[in-house]
């Protein structure tokens, strides 16, 4: 929850929001992390031929959900950092 405060914090303080992205990427990097040590996160073989990698199972799919999550921080984390760098350079200038 802190989190996304920070980010709704983007127009006045964008260091804020660029800490709470960075807050978000760490928690979905190691939300990710489930996905490779958890054995339920892919369909078991139960005799299909479809099952494993790249096939997800209902746990599987909401770990991997924070992909996304992971990317909008990423991009949400460089635009704060740009908005920061460019209202320091106005306010030194």
């Amino acid at each position: 929850m802190l989190d996304g405060l920070l980010l709704c914090l983007h127009p006045r303080l964008p260091q804020a929001a660029a800490a709470g992205s960075f807050l978000i990427f760490v928690m979905s990097f190691v939300t990710l992390s489930f996905v490779i040590t958890t054995p339920d996160c892919w369909v078991p073989d139960l005799g299909d031929p479809r099952h494993g990698f790249p096939y997800p199972s209902g746990a599987g799919t909401l770990v991997l959900k924070d992909a996304i999550r992971m990317g909008s921080a990423l991009v949400t984390m460089a635009d704060s950092a740009k908005a920061y760098l460019r209202k320091r350079g106005e306010a030194v200038a």
